[in-house]
């Protein structure tokens, strides 16, 4: 994933006017400048409408991007080291889990995927990883967690990896049948996280930006 290093700058920016805009606010409210006070309140206005001009025109301009078998999607700890990577490695599917004799609906779509690091000292590991495959007319399905259990597959996807390594698991996800174009969406991070790359300008998950996700085609 590549870093927006753009976007951090101008999103560090706004934040530091924040702040200044917030002593300014408090110290025209103490003295009774009104004149002080109109100036901040109208800057404030207007820097967050071209800052929201600006993140909505980077997103409008921003592809979708679907990867295949083995192509990596990055992740940024704290926007800058692009150390762990996510890939699916294999994708079948099946009309029951045999060793519980488990139906699905539709029908189970057992999906390998990998996790990796290429950190050359430190152990890293995902934070709060969220995997589900959205189809093609955008339904989002989730993990079938008692599919999961009954394949034996217990490594936690948010294992700490050491310099090199990589940690492969199957998820499952219970498709219906004809389902089109179905893309696994792999992402990560807490809730905080996600609230500010919602609005950082040029990260892949910000407001209306294009996303990437895995093409899943089925070997059986």
């Amino acid at each position: 994933m590549n870093t927006p290093i753009f976007g951090i700058f101008l999103m560090l920016l706004t934040v530091v006017a924040m702040f200044l805009g917030t002593v300014g606010v408090i110290h025209a409210l103490l003295k009774q400048k009104r004149d002080l006070l109109k100036a901040i309140l109208i800057g404030a206005a207007i820097w967050s409408a071209a800052y929201l001009l600006v993140l909505i025109s980077v997103s409008a301009f921003s592809h979708g991007q679907v990867l295949g078998l083995g192509a990596e999607k990055r992740f940024c700890g704290f926007y800058l080291d692009c150390h762990l990577a996510a890939s699916v490695d294999h994708v079948e599917t099946a009309r029951a889990i045999e060793a519980q004799q488990l139906g699905a609906d539709g029908a189970w779509w057992i999906v390998t995927v990998r996790v990796s690091s290429n950190a050359r000292r430190a152990r890293l590991a995902l934070l709060q990883p969220h995997v589900t495959v959205v189809d093609d007319l955008g339904t989002e399905h989730p993990r079938a967690v008692a599919a999961e259990r009954a394949l034996g597959d217990t490594v936690s996807l948010e294992r700490k990896l050491g310099p090199g390594e990589s940690l492969a698991r199957r998820v499952v996800f219970d498709l219906p049948r004809g389902v089109r174009r179905p893309r696994l969406r792999f992402t990560e991070g807490y809730w905080i996280d996600r609230v500010i790359e919602l609005f950082l300008i040029g990260d892949e998950d910000s407001l209306f930006h294009g996303r990437r996700t895995f093409a899943l085609t089925a070997d059986g």
